[in-house]
């Protein structure tokens, strides 16, 4: 059984070395040192087709003495958080602060295509819970997805209500 807070399948030691690793890119990331200028805009219509080019959305904003500082992070943060790209933007610069990296994708908890159509076929035919979460443990015996199951049997009971 993993710790509290770790995803399954993921060991105890590769989630804190990837929270180190997060927590370290941003904490360096906020020094001077780690900041390069990727780009130079001149109005504001430059900027924002520059931070939507990099699919970046606004996560804060600082009044400075010299202007306004606005930092920007990956819009699918969520979905790749072993990475911590960030965008600034200050008077007419904008600062990278890593590479903008989509390989490494969250797991997610969401049934498998197959099983799930499986589940929604069955409902259509009018098979109770206990009888679709049967014939899914024949099929893939190594599942243990009973929430699972009962959520897409739920969604697909409401979709097909409103019909």
């Amino acid at each position: 059984m993993s710790p509290v807070g770790v995803l399954p399948g993921v060991s105890t030691r590769d989630a804190r070395v990837t929270l180190q690793r997060c927590i370290s890119s941003v904490l360096g990331a906020m020094s001077r040192g780690l900041w390069h200028e990727c780009s130079t805009y001149t109005t504001e219509n430059d900027l924002k087709a520059f931070v939507r080019e990099k699919n970046v959305c606004i996560h804060c904003t600082e009044e400075l003495t010299s202007g306004v500082s606005i930092t920007y992070k990956c819009s699918e943060y969520r979905k790749y958080p072993q990475f911590c790209y960030q965008l600034k933007s200050k008077q007419t610069n904008v600062f990278e602060s890593e590479l903008h990296d989509h390989s490494q994708r969250q797991e997610n908890n969401r049934l498998k295509s197959p099983i799930r159509t499986a589940v929604q076929e069955t409902t259509y035919k009018g098979l109770t819970q206990g009888q679709i979460r049967k014939a899914v443990s024949v099929l893939q015996p190594n599942l243990t997805i009973d929430t699972k199951i009962k959520n897409v049997l739920q969604y697909t009971r409401q979709q097909t209500r409103a019909l």
